[in-house]
């Protein structure tokens, strides 16, 4: 068989392997985990691709991450196929993946010309377990999307190599910076590129290890600028502008999560436990890998594992590192494959802790290809003595690994059907998981079901009993199920742990006027609230003070309640309404903005901003803000009625 239609027929095989086992997830919801915040209750997202979104994307730190291709991405599903139909969505990142599954093959058969251990390898990329995570998980986008530019960047950089082609170096370099911009943990290709430089492209002078019967000799590059003598000095100056792109994104990144509040701090989560945590992940990650059950969307972070457990976790790591690099010279793939996993698995390790999570699946995507490759060229180097023996052995044995990876895969995306079933098993397989039992409380709220609903969150409040997100939940189902007094008593205690917390103040103000109407209250909560210097004191003021006219005094008020919390959206957008009647466009238009960075979801800031652009003859941009507003709320009157006038007004102007 001719090598082009073998490759043709390895990746038809991948592509159908990849969309049978994935194929439930098109039937599957969004889920409320961070699917919420990326994508079906961000107004920017759904409202499709637009200059202003675009600019959003550029600009923001939403959700605690700076990827502006993604959120484009997203952009460009909402564009195509609205919200409604969750699926739509979930096959495009199956569809990213796939093509990755492919890529991959090709980029290691290229390097190798080892068809067989390439194809193992992208079979094993495309039906692994712990891959279902970035592949069902909507919000993933940034995974598979940054991954697919990794994978080009890869390739460019191997024809660079190959042909000494400078076009093809500078698209290397474009596509890393695309793949920067779709996920920062793509930092780690510059050194991966080093690795490349190793094996198989042998371009180093320690390990020479000339060519094999799966391997290709390639010759050098010729240099962009000469720049010293050695070879070494020419293969790391090559790679420059990858490290300087790197830097600047490892520089961004962590300023946009900590300005996000995303990094934990050493208080909460200390030095020590972070070293220890990443030892034993880098060891579970493997374990996994090999036995991935009860996996989980999220694996609790519980401080300070087990003497034993890290102890073991740090043997093994330098074990493996010690025998890989003793073995460099005559299996050169082991040291490629293991420090790509060690390497890439860098910046999400846990050493700057973003978010509550231990480890997780997604985390493993790209690291665990270098598993993979240590597995499928170091089994096709066991001496068999009846060579044709050997070759069914492997096959039969490849065929029987992927297919029971396939088998769980498909099992585990079912579990991403939507919130209740994938918060439902993530309880069942992991211990002290407050946030997925509080989660999972909100799931069953949604849909009426009030019971399980306070259960799970009595049994989040039992494992996290001061956390303000459970008690606001449970005080707010109790609220739902007439239980007020219960459900003031806990949105107090809440208030008492933040003060500040807008959503807590909102459900307690609820609830107190709920015990007011049963002629029941807590006076020493409802005193609180009318006590004047409360922000909602201010706001109110100025509201009262503007509705009569003395429009400065209204503006000072409002003042006061931003000083006394600078993130009370309520006071931005009675702020902008004010200078709005003042007629100080400009600073209305940015208080609006401040209001729907705090709030993206409050219809009315985007009804008021849209009413400010009508008045200055913007109206394609007051059309976009009244547009955003029915997004959120189809059934918003206000906004209805000012985008029916603005378009009968475009109408008469035509």
């Amino acid at each position: 068989m001719d090598i082009k239609e073998m490759n043709s027929k390895i990746c038809c095989f991948l592509v159908i392997l990849s969309m049978i086992v994935y194929c439930r997830v098109i039937r599957n919801e969004f889920v409320h985990y961070d699917d919420d915040t990326y994508i079906f209750k961000n107004p920017y997202i759904q409202t499709g691709i637009s200059i202003d979104n675009i600019k959003w994307a550029f600009t923001t730190d939403h959700g605690g991450n700076w990827h502006p291709l993604t959120w484009i991405s997203h952009m460009t599903d909402s564009q195509l196929f609205g919200m409604k139909k969750a699926g739509w969505h979930h096959l495009v990142n199956l569809l990213w993946h796939v093509i990755n599954t492919v890529l991959l093959f090709i980029m290691l058969s290229r390097m190798t010309g080892a068809v067989w251990q390439s194809a193992f390898v992208a079979a094993l990329f495309a039906v692994h377990p712990l891959n279902v995570e970035t592949v069902a998980w909507a919000s993933e986008r940034k995974s598979v999307l940054s991954t697919f530019f990794w994978f080009m960047t890869i390739l460019l950089y191997i024809n660079y190599v190959k042909s000494r082609s400078i076009k093809s170096y500078v698209f290397s370099i474009l596509f890393f910076l695309m793949g920067l911009l779709s996920k920062p943990m793509v930092v780690t290709l510059p050194f991966v590129l080093l690795l490349l430089d190793f094996w198989p492209l042998n371009r180093t002078p320690l390990y020479r290890t000339g060519a094999d019967d799966n391997q290709q000799e390639t010759t050098e590059p010729h240099d962009i600028t000469v720049v010293g003598t050695s070879l070494l000095n020419k293969l790391l100056f090559e790679k420059v502008p990858f490290f300087i792109l790197a830097m600047i994104f490892c520089i961004v990144t962590l300023f946009v999560q900590e300005s996000a509040g995303s990094v934990a701090s050493l208080d909460a989560i200390p030095f020590s436990s972070r070293i220890t945590n990443a030892l034993l992940s880098y060891f579970m990650y493997i374990y996994m890998m090999v036995w991935p059950v009860d996996l989980a969307v999220l694996y609790p972070h519980s401080g300070m594992p087990q003497v034993w457990q890290y102890t073991i976790s740090g043997i093994f790591l330098i074990s493996v590192t010690f025998l890989v690099v003793k073995a460099a010279r005559r299996f050169p793939y082991l040291g490629f494959g293991w420090f790509w996993y060690l390497g890439t698995l860098v910046p999400v390790i846990g050493i700057v802790q973003a978010g509550g999570q231990s480890m997780a699946d997604r985390y493993a995507y790209l690291p665990l290809i270098g598993i993979f490759i240590m597995i499928a060229w170091g089994v096709s180097d066991i001496p068999v003595k009846k060579h044709h023996f050997s070759r069914s052995l492997y096959a039969g044995l490849a065929a029987v690994i992927i297919f029971a990876f396939s088998c769980v895969t498909f099992v585990q995306t079912g579990y991403w059907k939507n919130s209740i079933a994938l918060f439902k098993r993530t309880v069942s397989v992991t211990k002290g998981n407050y946030v997925m039992y509080n989660n999972l409380g909100n799931a069953y709220m949604r849909v009426d079901r009030l019971d399980d609903a306070m259960f799970y969150c009595r049994e989040a409040l039992k494992i996290k009993p001061n956390s303000i997100e459970v008690l606001n939940n449970l005080g707010n189902i109790l609220l739902k199920k007439g239980e007020v007094d219960e459900a003031v008593s806990l949105l107090a205690k809440a208030m008492k742990i933040n003060p500040n917390h807008m959503i807590v103040r909102k459900n307690l103000q609820r609830g107190l006027m709920m015990k007011r109407q049963k002629q029941s209250t807590l006076p020493h909560v409802a005193s609180e609230q009318k006590t004047p210097g409360t922000v909602e004191f201010f706001v109110n003021m100025g509201v009262a003070l503007a509705k009569q006219g003395r429009s400065e005094e209204a503006l000072a008020q409002i003042d006061k309640a931003i000083e006394v919390d600078s993130d009370y959206w309520p006071a931005y957008n009675s702020l902008g309404i004010v200078l709005l009647q003042m007629g100080k466009l400009d600073e209305a238009e940015t208080n609006f903005k401040k209001t729907i960075k705090i709030k993206p979801d409050y219809i009315e800031a985007y009804n008021n901003l849209g009413i400010l652009y009508a008045r200055q003859k913007k109206i394609e941009q007051a059309v976009m803000q009244f547009s955003k507003a029915l997004k959120i709320n189809p059934n918003y009157k206000k906004a209805k009625q000012n985008l029916d006038i603005i378009q009968k007004f475009q109408a008469d102007n035509k």
